[in-house]
């Protein structure tokens, strides 16, 4: 009875360090199944944050270039506003001279 007794327990450790065993082997499978999913998160995060950035700068450059043809654009139209008030100016001022010259 005693033998029994103790061939039962033994079996019972034997049996509780194979469930020991299965258990950490599972808890490792499901730890690296987690990383890989969080490394999979992380790399998708990376990657819509890097598109999403991507967009942004595409879009303001847009913008910039945009602002930039509208400033160049007036810019030039001043420009010949101020060319043409010279030229009438400069033709009012050969005429004052040439007058002034001759006396008329």
């Amino acid at each position: 009875m005693v033998i029994e007794a103790l061939l039962t327990i033994k079996k019972a450790e034997r049996g509780a360090e194979e469930d020991l065993k299965k258990a950490q082997s599972e808890a490792e499978r499901l730890l690296e199944g987690a990383k890989r999913k969080a490394s999979e998160l992380m790399e998708r995060s990376e990657r819509e944050a890097r598109d999403e950035a991507e967009g942004l700068l595409a879009k303001a450059r847009r913008a910039g270039e945009e602002e930039a043809a509208a400033t160049l654009k007036a810019g030039e139209a001043e420009g010949r506003k101020i060319k043409e008030k010279a030229r009438k100016k400069t033709d009012r001022a050969a005429d004052y001279i040439v007058k002034s010259v001759l006396g008329k």
